[in-house]
């Protein structure tokens, strides 16, 4: 991957509506994005995994080793990852009786 596919946002101090504007934004442009946020703004931090998701992409919450920042890394899903995750929640509404498998 190209370092040029790959964004930081700081959301830090706090987490704020133009931040997450920023974060949209950005992720028009670009297949890969690091979100800062302040440890103590972590329980925030499902507003930005809600943008990623309906974005289309993946992410993996971490945590600094000192314990003062939180990241979220998201990366775009692939057309493979969403055949995948696709397949999955079909399974699971197959299971629940939500979904009628027609054979041919």
């Amino acid at each position: 991957m190209d370092k040029m596919d790959e964004v930081t946002i700081h959301l830090e101090p706090a987490i704020t509506e133009e931040g997450l504007e920023q974060l949209r934004r950005a992720l028009a442009g670009t297949e890969q994005v690091r979100v800062a946020v302040e440890a103590a703004d972590a329980h925030q931090a499902d507003r930005v995994m809600e943008i990623l998701e309906a974005a289309g992409f993946d992410y993996q919450p971490r945590g600094s080793h000192d314990g003062k920042s939180y990241f979220v890394i998201a990366r775009r899903k692939t057309d493979e990852t969403a055949k995948k995750e696709a397949g999955k929640v079909r399974a699971v509404m197959e299971q629940a009786g939500a979904v009628e498998i027609i054979q041919d």
